[in-house]
């Protein structure tokens, strides 16, 4: 898949991009990850017979990197990839990546699962919604991003997203197809996926510097989701939420890291009254929360949060920065 024209290169030229996807349907509907289309003012499909064809884009989502195009006119005789479970996957287990690395059309590398689950509490990938990836030593390199991982049984069950850049590593990240599915189907309906919001900046207590504790209070638990900043304006600072206040629970459910408060308020729907129990100077508070809608990408900064010892790049080739949690 060739974005096209994308936006300008150094000294003014277009830029083209190259990309892999996945046919789910045979009305042309492709799925790819959203980097591949960013920016592009035009996409172009090669098919598995070299013939080129228009296609357009119907959504993309950033938070996971996921986006959809349609092809202008679906060819005669198009077949839909089949989709297998991602849940039923497992370490171990034989996969394949497929895609046009390096220009290089319908290359085929082999590896196991590595692993699956969360990716890692301090590790950014390349969207800050998706909360698991498959961990592959499948060969990938730029340009399978957005093709499929699939199994022996030809079951496509990730999309191809992240290569690690690391001195030990030729580990490549996935996308788990369940949640790719779930997000193409939003994005062939309204073209955009909504999510829940907060509106609060979050790290861990445990990864703030000893001084730093000092001055949150005395008796403060070992783990805590410390709020960095809140959006002025949003759910939480009309709840009276402050920087500095540590989140302990929500719901009931004990937060040990920033990354719970992202998964269970991602976990909510819009409009959904949460309950948080927080601390501030080492007393403890509470309040209820009404979730509002995630501004959209541009509205929503994400704050750098420095080093986390690793580092990853994006199958085009441009350097995925880590982040702070935001939810």
């Amino acid at each position: 898949m060739d974005p096209g024209d994308g936006p300008g290169a150094p000294g003014g030229g277009p830029r083209r991009g190259v990309g892999s996807g996945v046919i789910i349907d045979t009305s042309g509907n492709i799925v790819t990850n959203r980097h591949v289309v960013e920016g592009a003012s035009k996409v172009t499909v090669t098919m598995w017979d070299g013939s080129e064809v228009l296609a357009k884009v119907v959504g993309a989502d950033p938070r996971t990197d996921v986006a959809v195009v349609r092809l202008e006119k679906a060819p005669k005789g198009i077949v839909a990839a089949r989709i297998g479970d991602s849940e039923k996957l497992e370490v171990g287990e034989w996969v394949l990546a497929i895609g046009s690395p390096l220009g290089l059309e319908q290359t085929v590398t082999a590896g196991i699962v590595s692993g699956k689950g969360r990716a890692g509490r301090k590790v950014h990938m390349s969207g800050d919604r998706v909360r698991s990836y498959i961990q592959t030593d499948a060969k990938i390199n730029p340009g399978n991003s957005g093709g499929p991982l699939a199994n022996l049984s030809g079951e496509v069950v990730g999309i191809n997203t992240l290569i690690n850049l690391g001195p030990g590593g030729a580990y490549g990240f996935a996308i788990p197809i369940n949640e790719v599915r779930r997000v193409s189907q939003v994005l062939l309906k309204d073209g955009r996926v909504r999510y829940p919001y907060l509106g609060v900046m979050v790290g861990d207590l445990s990864e703030l510097e000893a001084a730093k504790k000092a001055s949150l209070g005395a008796n403060l638990p070992a783990k805590a989701a410390y709020v960095n900043e809140v959006s002025p304006g949003g759910p939480a600072a009309k709840a009276g939420v402050q920087a500095g206040d540590l989140i302990t629970q929500i719901d009931g459910r004990k937060i040990e890291y920033g990354a719970d408060v992202v998964d269970y308020v991602s976990s909510q729907a819009i409009g959904t009254k949460v309950n948080l129990n927080y601390l501030r100077g080492g007393r403890p508070m509470t309040t209820a929360v009404s979730l509002g809608e995630l501004p959209g990408a541009d509205e929503a900064k994400l704050a750098d949060s420095g080093k986390i010892g690793l580092s990853l790049q994006t199958l085009t080739a441009e350097i995925v920065p880590p982040y702070s949690l935001k939810t």
